[in-house]
C-alpha cells in the first residue's frame, strides 16, 4: 500500500512540475501544445491505472488559470476544468489498457524485446493520442481554437480540424521521442513493468516494487536524457531557430525535425531488436551510436555555419539597402556643402579689402547686392534649400547687416517657389548662447570652420531646418557667415520614399540618440532599440544617424526554414548511412579498426598515417582517401591562409626537428631571424584590416625574396620567422642589410595613399648546447631592440 501511494504521488508531482514550469524551461508556445504529454503513457505502462489517476490530479493543478477557476463563483467553470483534464487520464490509462488487451507474450508480466513489441508500442501510442486529440478538441474553449486560426494557411472554417491535428502531432511526436528511449532503456535493464492481477505467473510484490532497486542506473540514464531536450530546445531558440515560442514555428519544428528524430530512433531500435541474439548487436549498437553522434555534431556545426551564412546574407542585404538610403541623403547634404563652400569662396574673392568693406558703406551695399544675385542661382539648383543668407559681423554692418533669402512657399513637388527677401534677424536681441535662435551664427564663429547645425526651428520662417554655415575670414579677420537652410520636411519626404522591403522602415536620430524622425516614436524622444526588429544605424555626412529597421521574424524566416530542412536532411542522411554501415559491418570490422585508429591519430594531430589495408572495393578506396586526406591536411595544417607561408605549427615542428638534429650533430649551425611588421595597428585603425592584411602580405613577400633559400614562417599576427641554414646562414649579415634596403623600398596602396612597409628584425645565432626556443628568444630580444631603435628614429610608436 505504501508503494502504491508513493507511485501515485510521484506521478502527480512529476506531471505537475513539468506541466507547470514548461513555459519557463521549454521553449514552446504557451497555449495548445505541451511537452508534458509524454509523461502519462510511460507512467501508465510502468505503474498502471494508479499512475493514470496520479497524472490526472497533477494536471488539474497545473493550469495557469487555476486561481481564477477556484476563486470564481461559477461552478460551471470548475466542472469544465475537471472535464477537460480527463484527456491526461486517458493518455495514462489507454497505453496500460491496450497493452494488456493486445498480448504479445501471454506468460510473462514483463515486456520482451521483440520486433512485435516495438510495433505494438508505436500502435498503442498512435491510438492513444488520436483518442486524446479528439477528446481535447471536443472540450476545447473558444480561446484554444482561436490560437490555431490561420495555421498551415487553412481558413477559419477548418479551425477545429487544425486544432485536433496540432494536438495530435505535438503529443505523438514528443511522446515517441521521449517514451521510446525511456522504454528501451528500462526494458534493456530488465525492469519489471506493471502487470494486472489476472495475468498468469504473477510476480511477487517484492519484484513489482523494484522501481528503485536494481534499475537505478536505468532511471538515472532516463532522467539525464530527459534533461537534454530542454537544453537543446533552449539552444535552438536562443542561438539557432528564432521564434520557437510561436505556434507555427514550433509545429514546423515538430514536423520536420522531431518527426525525423523519431523515425531515426525507431529505426535504430528495430535494428537492435533484430540483431539481439547476434554479435552484430554490438556492431549495430556501435554503428548507431557513432552515426547519431556524428550527425549531432555535423548538425550542430552545419546549423551554426548555415545559420550564420543566412544571417550574414540577410544582414548584407539590409546593410546594402541602408547604404543606398544613406547615399540618397548624403547626396543632398553633399550638394548643400558644395554650394555653401562655393558661395564662401566667391564671397571671399569678391572682397577688395577688409578696410574698404568696413568703412565704405556704398561698396558694402553693392557687395551684398552682387552676392545676393550670384548666390540665387546656386540656391535654386540645391535640393531642399529653404533659405540662404550672408550675415556680416555687427561691428562691420550693424546687428542686421547682410541679406536673408527664403522660399515663398516650402513645397517640393512640381514647380518650386522663388526666393523672396526677408529681414535679417537682429543679432542684438539674442544672447550668443541662444543656440535655438542664433546658433547658426555663433557656432561656426567659435569653431572657425564650416559647420552643420543640428535641426532647429528657424525664427524667421518658423520651419524645422538643418543648416550648413561657413564663417568668412579676410586677412585673418572675421567678417561674417554664409549659410544655407535645408527644410527638414524635405528630408522626411526623402525618408518616406525609401522602401525597406514591404515591412521595414527608416528613422533618423541626432548625435545624442534623440529621435528626429520615426514612424512609431515622437520627435524629440530618446531612442530605444526595438527588440523585435533588426536595426542598423549609419552615420550621415551632417552628423546625424540614419537607421534601418526590419522585423526579426522576417529576417530569420529564411534562416529558420533552411535550418529545419538542414536538420531533417542530416537525419535522413544519418539513417541511410546507418543502414549502409550495418550492411557492411560484418565485412568491415577489421579494416574499420585500422581506419578508426588512423582517424584518432589524425584528430590528435599526427598526420603521418599508415594504413596497411589494401583492396579494390569501397573500403580500399576509403583507406586511400584517408591517406590523401591526411596528406592534404598536412598542407592545410602547416600553411598560413593569408600569406601562403608556413604557419606557427610548422615553425614549432621545425624547431623540434632542429633540436633533434643538434643532438645528433652538435657541430651544425643555424640562425633564427624574427620579424615584426611595424605600424600594423596604425594602418588597421586608419585604413581598415584589409590594408593591414596587405601590409603583412608585402612584408612576407620581401622576407621570402631576400631569404629565398630559407624556410619562412608566419608565427603570429604580425610576426614572421626565417630559419637560416647553410648558404643563408653564412651570408646572414649581408642578407639582413639587403633586407633593410628592400623593405624600405616596398610600397603598397591603401585608401588612395601609398604606404611604406616597415619591419623590425632580430637575429639569434645557435650556440652548442642551446635549444631552439632559446635561439628564438635571442632573436626575439634582438628584434625588439631594433623596434626600439625604429621608434626613436620615427619619433612615434611603431606597433
Amino acid at each position: 500500500m505504501k508503494q502504491k501511494v508513493l507511485k501515485f504521488c510521484l506521478s502527480a508531482l512529476l506531471y505537475w512540475v513539468v506541466a507547470t514550469y514548461a513555459n519557463f524551461v521549454f521553449v514552446i508556445p504557451p497555449k495548445v501544445v505541451s511537452v508534458a504529454t509524454f509523461i502519462p503513457p510511460i507512467l501508465g505502462l510502468m505503474w498502471g491505472p494508479l499512475a493514470a489517476v496520479g497524472v490526472y490530479f497533477g494536471g488539474l493543478f497545473a493550469v495557469p488559470e487555476l486561481h481564477e477557476i477556484f476563486s470564481g463563483a461559477d461552478i460551471g467553470s470548475y466542472i469544465q476544468h475537471v472535464g477537460r483534464g480527463l484527456w491526461v487520464f486517458l493518455a495514462g490509462y489507454l497505453p496500460y489498457f491496450l497493452w494488456h488487451r493486445w498480448q504479445v507474450e501471454h506468460k510473462t508480466s514483463a515486456f520482451s524485446l521483440t520486433a512485435n513489441t516495438l510495433k505494438k508500442f508505436l500502435l498503442i501510442m498512435l491510438v492513444t493520442f488520436v483518442v486524446t486529440s479528439i477528446f481535447r478538441t471536443l472540450t476545447a474553449s473558444t480561446t484554444d481554437l482561436e490560437a490555431v486560426t490561420g495555421l498551415f494557411g487553412f481558413s477559419k472554417k477548418s479551425t477545429t480540424l487544425i486544432y485536433m491535428l496540432t494536438c495530435f502531432m505535438n503529443d505523438f511526436f514528443v511522446a515517441v521521442f521521449f517514451d521510446l528511449a525511456w522504454f528501451f532503456l528500462l526494458v534493456s535493464k530488465s525492469y519489471k513493468f506493471y502487470h494486472p492481477s489476472e495475468l498468469p505467473n504473477e510476480v511477487s510484490s517484492e519484484d513489482d516494487d523494484q522501481f528503485m532497486g536494481e534499475s537505478n542506473k536505468a532511471w538515472l540514464v532516463a532522467l539525464v536524457f530527459y534533461f537534454l531536450f530542454p537544453i537543446a530546445a533552449a539552444y535552438l531558440d536562443i542561438f539557432q531557430i528564432y521564434g520557437m515560442e510561436h505556434l507555427n514555428i514550433w509545429i514546423h519544428f515538430i514536423v520536420e525535425c522531431l518527426a525525423m528524430m523519431d523515425i531515426y530512433l525507431v529505426l535504430m531500435l528495430y535494428l537492435l531488436l533484430r540483431y539481439r541474439r547476434s554479435i552484430m548487436m554490438e556492431v549495430v549498437f556501435l554503428v548507431s551510436q557513432t552515426v547519431f553522434l556524428t550527425a549531432t555534431v555535423l548538425g550542430w556545426g552545419s546549423s551554426l555555419a548555415m545559420g550564420n551564412l543566412v544571417k550574414a546574407r540577410a544582414d548584407d542585404g539590409l546593410h546594402a539597402m541602408s547604404v543606398i538610403c544613406r547615399e540618397r541623403l548624403d547626396r543632398t547634404f553633399f550638394c548643400v556643402r558644395q554650394a555653401v563652400n562655393g558661395m564662401e569662396r566667391q564671397a571671399i574673392n569678391a572682397i577688395e579689402s577688409y578696410d574698404r568693406l568696413t568703412k565704405d558703406s556704398a561698396y558694402r551695399g553693392k557687395y551684398l547686392t552682387d552676392m545676393e544675385k550670384d548666390f540665387s542661382a546656386i540656391a535654386m539648383d540645391t535640393d531642399g534649400c529653404l533659405a540662404y543668407y550672408l550675415r556680416l559681423a555687427p561691428e562691420i554692418a550693424g546687428t542686421e547687416g547682410g541679406f536673408s533669402m527664403e522660399r515663398e512657399d516650402a513645397r517640393w513637388e512640381g514647380a518650386l517657389s522663388p526666393f523672396v527677401k526677408r529681414k535679417p534677424i537682429d543679432l542684438s536681441r539674442y544672447s550668443p548662447n541662444d543656440i535655438n535662435n542664433v546658433g547658426w551664427y555663433y557656432i561656426p564663429l567659435k569653431s572657425r570652420c564650416a559647420t552643420w547645425i543640428e535641426p532647429y526651428i528657424a525664427p524667421s520662417s518658423n520651419s524645422y531646418v538643418i543648416s550648413y554655415v561657413a564663417p568668412i575670414f579676410i586677412e585673418g579677420k572675421f567678417i561674417g557667415v554664409i549659410g544655407m537652410d535645408i527644410d527638414f520636411n524635405f528630408i522626411i519626404q526623402e525618408l518616406r520614399r525609401m522602401s525597406i522591403y514591404d515591412y521595414g522602415y527608416v528613422y533618423l536620430m541626432n548625435r545624442n540618440n534623440i529621435v528626429l524622425y520615426h514612424k512609431d516614436r515622437f520627435q524629440g524622444s530618446l531612442f530605444h532599440p526595438n527588440p523585435e526588429f533588426r536595426e542598423i544605424e549609419l552615420y550621415l555626412a551632417n552628423g546625424m544617424w540614419l537607421g534601418i529597421a526590419t522585423p526579426l521574424s522576417r529576417v530569420h524566416e529564411e534562416r529558420n526554414r533552411i535550418l529545419m530542412h538542414l536538420v531533417a536532411s542530416i537525419l535522413i542522411v544519418a539513417m541511410l548511412v546507418s543502414l549502409g554501415s550495418i550492411v557492411l559491418a560484418s565485412r568491415a570490422i577489421k579494416p574499420l579498426a585500422g581506419m578508426t585508429e588512423a582517424a584518432k591519430r589524425i584528430a590528435s594531430g599526427d598526420l603521418n598515417v599508415k594504413i596497411s589495408y589494401e583492396s579494390g572495393n569501397e573500403l580500399g578506396l576509403l583507406v586511400r582517401s584517408i591517406r590523401e586526406m591526411a596528406a592534404r591536411l598536412e598542407v592545410y595544417v602547416y600553411r598560413d591562409k593569408l600569406t601562403g607561408l608556413r604557419n606557427a605549427a610548422a615553425y614549432i615542428s621545425k624547431g623540434a626537428e632542429l633540436d633533434a638534429q643538434m643532438k645528433a650533430s652538435p657541430d651544425l649551425n643555424y640562425g633564427v631571424v624574427i620579424f615584426d611588421a611595424n605600424f600594423i595597428k596604425k594602418v588597421n585603425d586608419q585604413y581598415g584590416h584589409g590594408a593591414g592584411n596587405e601590409l603583412l602580405r608585402h612584408a612576407s613577400k620581401v622576407i621570402c625574396k631576400v631569404f629565398d633559400h630559407s624556410p619562412v614562417y608566419r608565427i603570429g599576427g604580425d610576426e614572421f620567422a626565417a630559419i637560416l641554414e647553410r648558404q643563408d646562414y653564412e651570408n646572414r649579415d649581408k642578407l639582413l642589410r639587403l633586407f633593410d634596403e628592400k623593405v624600405a623600398e616596398e610600397r603598397f596602396e591603401a585608401g588612395g595613399d601609398t604606404l611604406t612597409v616597415s619591419v623590425a628584425r632580430g637575429l639569434g645565432i645557435y650556440e652548442p648546447g642551446m635549444e631552439f626556443a632559446a635561439v628564438a628568444k635571442r632573436a626575439d630580444v634582438a628584434m625588439y631592440n631594433h623596434k626600439s631603435a625604429l621608434k626613436a628614429k620615427f619619433g612615434e610608436d611603431v606597433r
